[in-house]
């Protein structure tokens, strides 16, 4: 039986009920997460990443067992330009079921929910990066697609050659630059995800939950690229990169391996299609392909092929993941 509760339509079921996302549920969703996950959830997270994002609200699906939250399915929304035009997509994360409804068929009960209300807002693609726990269900039970299995390119720095001549700097904020290099740099690409001002504020300055750095190669009053850093344990990540040309994307992963040389890293690491031309001059510099492999994977929502299916299509970085 499905009925209106204040906006939210719920769902009734044998022991479970569920329903859309409303005002006040943050300590209910971080509630099931260290339920889940066996560490305290974070509401101010919880909201940066499907309330607050400058794309808009995601869609978020829950189920309770009486007062107990027992799932939550979402997708957080990403305007992915796809062709040189803007589609509004979502992107699925944090999925979570208690333990003691688990093997219920809960988890796609959610999901096919958040499509039904994707689709009925004109979004037209869900996709992410399901873990090796949810890969078979998302491919299996809910129609998604491979992708790619995405392989983190490491270097060993000791290995890092000297430098070239293209300086780069560190940048204290998000200015107007940003917003005119993504504007020339999108047209590089068949599927990449917004990348301007606003955006990349909102996914690096204003995370809650991690801190990053970021590097630009100047360029007149404008700037030739970006390269967003972080550091985990003894290894420099480059997050995120967005060049206008293919040498201003080889100086900045040069510029941020030396950075994290000087600062103790023992390597570097990043995400960065073989099919994309840095990818070669950065198998020159040492680059090589492992582990972590990446499940990249996708669902249309609108039927028919999506270019989004096809990997050579896309600039992917570890910042259009919610893990990095």
């Amino acid at each position: 039986m499905s009925v209106l509760v204040g906006g939210a339509r719920v769902v009734t079921g044998p022991g479970v009920t569920t329903r859309s996302y409303l005002p006040g549920d943050e300590a209910a969703v971080a509630r099931l997460f260290s339920d889940c996950f066996g560490r305290e959830g974070r509401p101010d997270a919880w909201r940066w990443r499907f309330l607050d994002n400058p794309s808009g609200a995601g869609v978020v699906e829950l189920a309770f067992g009486g007062d107990a939250p027992a799932g939550h399915y979402a997708v957080s929304a990403v305007e992915l330009w796809c062709g040189g035009r803007p589609e509004m997509t979502g992107l699925s994360g944090t999925t979570m079921t208690a333990p003691a409804f688990r093997g219920t068929g809960l988890f796609p009960r959610l999901a096919r929910r958040v499509y039904e209300r994707m689709t009925e807002a004109g979004m037209t693609l869900a996709w992410g990066f399901p873990n090796g726990n949810s890969h078979r269900g998302f491919v299996r039970d809910l129609g998604w697609l491979d992708v790619w299995q995405v392989p983190k390119l490491s270097l060993d720095l000791a290995r890092l050659a000297p430098a070239g001549d293209r300086d780069c700097i560190e940048a204290r904020g998000f200015d107007d630059r940003f917003d005119r290099l993504w504007a020339a740099a999108r047209r590089r690409y068949a599927v990449i995800a917004r990348r301007d001002r606003s955006q990349l504020a909102w996914r690096y300055a204003g995370n809650p939950t991690r801190r990053y750095r970021v590097l630009v190669l100047p360029d007149g009053d404008g700037i030739a690229g970006y390269a967003v850093l972080t550091r985990r344990d003894d290894e420099l990540q480059v997050v995120d990169i967005l060049t206008r040309d293919d040498a201003a994307g080889t100086a900045l992963v040069r510029a941020a391996a030396e950075l994290g040389r000087a600062e103790g890293c023992v390597s570097a690491g990043l995400w960065l299609g073989v099919h994309e031309p840095v990818h070669r001059e950065l198998e020159k510099l040492g680059f090589v392909p492992g582990g972590p492999v990446t499940f990249l994977c996708a669902r249309p929502l609108g039927g028919g092929a999506h270019p989004a299916c096809e990997f050579r299509n896309w600039h992917l970085t570890m910042g259009d993941s919610d893990v990095y």
